[in-house]
């Protein structure tokens, strides 16, 4: 037994796993950081993306707002410039609802994508 012992020492068996075992947990460390610092961006930009929605959401339903008025005192009535505006945007809404071939909303996913695709191979390029 003792000659095993001694072999085990000579080696330095021990060590070795001690050494394993903090790399092991080194790595499980190292790859929790990673995810929260993904999970951390992903959720800036989420919230990026909602603040930017709100605040744009808010500024068309103003702008509308005032270019109905300003029909309206063109039109010399109290309605009839929003309804011009409502006419507006029901076109937009018909042409996406006859728009059998998604043909406008591919363009524009496709554009997305190819944005993303672009902005991913310069942040590798940098890296």
């Amino acid at each position: 037994m003792s000659d095993s012992n001694k072999l085990l020492k000579f080696l330095k068996v021990d060590q070795l796993i001690e050494h394993l075992v903090g790399y092991v947990d080194t790595k499980i460390a190292l790859t929790k950081l990673e995810i929260e610092e993904r999970l951390k961006s992903i959720l800036n930009n989420i919230f990026h993306f909602l603040m930017l929605i709100i605040i744009g959401a808010s500024f068309l339903l103003f702008l509308n707002f005032g270019i109905a008025m300003l029909l309206n005192s063109y039109f010399e009535s109290e309605f009839l410039g929003f309804i011009v505006v409502a006419c507006f945007y029901l076109i937009f809404v018909l042409i996406f609802v006859f728009d059998k071939n998604r043909a406008i909303s591919s363009s524009f996913i496709d554009r997305i994508f190819k944005h993303e695709d672009e902005e991913d191979s310069e942040s590798k390029n940098l890296d």
